[in-house]
């Protein structure tokens, strides 16, 4: 920051965030992250973080959760693996598609 202090083996570091502001560093605490909406949180190592979904909103991923897609129509609906999905047909219309489907 511009200053000079004095380093003691151990002792907290003056770091800035991503915020702008600066904090005391201490050993394995949790690091202040920017989130997709643009306010900062902290993180903690495992946790789920905030993601922006196709809508423009925003969500909490978890691992292994299914994610908010964007179907051909415009619209959002939640993708599960393995689910059917909804595809354009060629006279402009939606269907609902699946593998099985001849």
């Amino acid at each position: 920051n511009g200053s000079t202090s004095t380093a003691v083996s151990g002792a907290p570091s003056l770091i800035k965030l991503v915020d702008g502001s600066t904090t005391s560093a201490v050993r394995e605490a949790p690091p202040l992250v920017k989130l997709v909406d643009g306010s900062t949180s902290t993180a903690v190592r495992g946790a789920p973080s905030l993601i922006k979904l196709v809508d423009g909103s925003t969500s909490t991923a978890v691992t292994g959760a299914p994610s908010l897609i964007k179907l051909v129509d415009g619209s959002t609906a939640t993708a599960v693996r393995g689910a059917p999905s909804l595809v354009k047909l060629v006279d402009g219309s939606t269907a609902t598609t699946s593998l099985s489907t001849t």
